[in-house]
C-alpha cells in the first residue's frame, strides 16, 4: 500500500508546488547513478542474501556479482528506477494495474499465494486519526509525541515514552535529562520502558476492523504507572507479561445433561 499512500498524501497535504516526478526524482537518481552502502545496511544484506536469492528471478538487482554488497561498495538498482518512473508517469495505475502488477500478482501465486490484479487494482489507503501522547521535559515543558494507530506499532513508542516518564515520577531513577547519555543506567531504562511496551503491543495490537485494540486505556496515565512499577533500576525485567489495561470478565460457559436426556449448552458472558 506504500506506493498508493504516497500518492494520497502529497494530493492530501502536499502544497502543490512540486510535481510528483520532482518528489521522486531524488529516489530515480540515488537507484540509477547509486549510492555508498552503509555498514550496518552491509550486515543486514549479508544476512538476507540467501533469501534475496530465493525470493524472486530479479533478486540478482538486489545483488553485486551474486553476493551482498559490502560496505562503501556503490549499488545501483536500475529496475527500481525504472518502476518509479513508471509511477511518476502514469500514478497508481502505473503500480496497481499493468505490467509492474502482473509481475507481482504471478511471482505471489507462484509461491503458492492468493493475490490477485483485483487485490491490486482495488487496493485504496485508509486514511487514520493518530495517536498521541504527552511527555514532560525536564523544564516541565510538556511535548507531544505522534504516531499511526494499530494495527501499526506506533503504540509501543507511545507507551515506552509513558513508562518512562512514570518511572521518573516514581523516582526509581533521576530525571533522564540528568542521566549520562548512551550510559549503562541510561540505555537500562530505555531497553526496559521498551520491553514493557513490546510486551502489551504484542499481545494486544490486531487490526482494528476486525478486534477491538483498547488504545486510551494502554495509554492512560494509570495503566502507565502500572506498567513502570515493573521497572528495576538495577536488574532486568524478567517473565515480562502484558497487563490489563480494562477491568474486565471472562465468559463463563458450562453444559449440563441429565438422566432423561435433556441437555443445556449455557454461555454468559
Amino acid at each position: 500500500g506504500a506506493v498508493d499512500a504516497f500518492i494520497e498524501t502529497i494530493k492530501l497535504f502536499g502544497s502543490g508546488n512540486v510535481t510528483l516526478n520532482e518528489i521522486f526524482n531524488p529516489a530515480i537518481r540515488l537507484a540509477e547513478e547509486g549510492y555508498p552502502v552503509s555498514e550496518i545496511t552491509a550486515h543486514s544484506w549479508a544476512l538476507s542474501e540467501q533469501s534475496i536469492k530465493k525470493a524472486s528471478d530479479n533478486g540478482n538487482d538486489m545483488l553485486r556479482n551474486g553476493k551482498a554488497p559490502k560496505a562503501g561498495q556503490i549499488m545501483t538498482m536500475p529496475k527500481l528506477a525504472k518502476t518509479l518512473r513508471e509511477i511518476v508517469d502514469k500514478g497508481r495505475d502505473g503500480f496497481y494495474k499493468g505490467p509492474i502488477a502482473e509481475a507481482i500478482v504471478e511471482l505471489i501465486q507462484s509461491n503458492g499465494g492468493l493475490m490477485t490484479l483485483e487485490d491490486l487494482s482495488e487496493h485504496r489507503s485508509t486514511p487514520v486519526e493518530p495517536i498521541s501522547i504527552s511527555y514532560c521535559l525536564n523544564n516541565n515543558q510538556r511535548i507531544r509525541i505522534w504516531e499511526c494507530p494499530p494495527n501499526g506499532q506506533g503504540l509501543v513508542a507511545l507507551m515506552a515514552i509513558g513508562i518512562l516518564e512514570q518511572i521518573q515520577k516514581q523516582n526509581k531513577i533521576p530525571s533522564l535529562e540528568n542521566v549520562e547519555h548512551n550510559s549503562a543506567e541510561y540505555l537500562h531504562v530505555l531497553i526496559e520502558s521498551l520491553r514493557l511496551a513490546f510486551s502489551d503491543a504484542t499481545y494486544f495490537v490486531c487490526d482494528p476492523d476486525f478486534e477491538h485494540v483498547p488504545v486510551q486505556e494502554l495509554l492512560s496515565s494509570t495503566y502507565l504507572a502500572k506498567r513502570a512499577e515493573n521497572f528495576n533500576p538495577i536488574s532486568i525485567s524478567k517473565n515480562l507479561k502484558h497487563g490489563k489495561p480494562v477491568n474486565s470478565s471472562d465468559t463463563v460457559y458450562f453444559a449440563v445433561t441429565d438422566s432423561q436426556g435433556n441437555a443445556c449448552s449455557f454461555i454468559f458472558s
